[in-house]
C-alpha cells in the first residue's frame, strides 16, 4: 500500500516548474517507488547521480564529491534522500557549487514518519534548521511547506506499525493484525481525516516538509 507520504510527495513535485539542465541528486532511474516521473516539456536534460550502482545512475558518486564543475545546473532535485545522509551541510554546500546563480534548489524530506533504513536514517529537520542551512550556504528566497496533517500522520503510522516494522512474529496473526484491525482502521480514517484536520490545524504535525530556495545570484 503507497504511503500518504509517498502520495503527497508525488502531488507536490507534479507542481514543480523543472526546467534547462535538472540534477536528481540520490535519485533512482529505475526502481522508482513513487508515481512521478521527470517531465518532458522545458527540461533540457534530466541526470541521475547515486551512490547506488543497482540504480543505474548517470553519475555514480557520493553526494559530498561530485566530479561536476562549478554552475552545471538550473535545477537540483533532492527528494526523499536528506535524512539518509550522514553529514547533509556537506552535501548540501556541494550541490550549492553545481547550481548556476539564480538556479533551484527543490526538496521533500519527511519529518513526522517512520524511521527508514536506505541503508541508513540519520535525522528529521524542523523548518528552523532548513532556512538556517541554506541561508549560510548562500541561497535565498527559502521556503519550507508543510505536507501533509494529522490524518496523514497517523495513516503512515498505522500502516509502518502494522507493515515491515510489525514485532509480531507469527505470520497467521499479522495477518489478523493487518486484514482485521489496519485495513478497517484505514477505512474508518479515511473518513475521518476532514474531522481530524478540523480538529488540528496547525502546521506542527505534518508527514514532512517541502522545501525550495534560490541560489544567489554572483551579482
Amino acid at each position: 500500500m503507497r504511503s500518504r507520504r509517498r502520495t503527497l510527495v508525488d502531488e507536490f513535485l507534479e507542481k514543480v516548474e523543472f526546467y534547462g539542465q535538472v540534477l536528481d541528486a540520490g535519485g533512482k532511474k529505475n526502481d522508482k517507488r513513487g508515481v512521478f516521473r521527470p517531465p518532458e516539456d522545458g527540461v533540457a536534460s534530466w541526470t541521475y547521480v547515486n551512490i547506488d550502482s543497482r540504480s543505474e545512475p548517470d553519475i555514480l558518486a557520493d553526494l559530498q564529491h561530485l566530479p561536476i564543475p562549478n554552475a552545471t545546473y538550473d535545477v537540483v532535485l533532492l527528494a526523499e534522500v536528506l535524512e539518509h545522509l550522514e553529514f547533509p551541510e556537506a552535501a548540501l554546500q556541494e550541490l550549492a557549487r553545481v547550481l548556476r546563480p539564480g538556479g533551484k534548489l527543490v526538496m521533500t524530506v519527511p519529518f513526522l514518519y517512520a524511521v527508514h533504513a536506505d541503508p541508513y536514517d540519520f535525522q528529521r529537520w524542523s523548518p528552523s534548521k532548513f532556512i538556517a542551512v541554506l541561508s549560510s550556504l548562500g541561497f535565498e528566497d527559502v521556503s519550507v511547506t508543510p505536507m501533509g496533517g494529522l490524518a496523514d500522520v497517523v495513516s503512515d503510522l498505522l500502516n509502518s506499525a502494522t507493515g515491515n516494522s510489525c514485532s509480531i512474529r507469527s505470520v497467521a496473526l499479522r495477518r489478523i493484525v493487518k486484514f482485521g484491525f489496519a485495513a478497517p482502521s484505514r477505512l474508518v480514517l479515511k473518513f475521518i481525516s476532514p474531522m481530524l484536520n478540523w480538529v488540528h490545524q496547525g502546521s506542527d504535525i505534518n508527514t514532512g516538509f517541502f522545501v525550495q530556495a534560490v541560489r544567489q545570484s554572483s551579482e
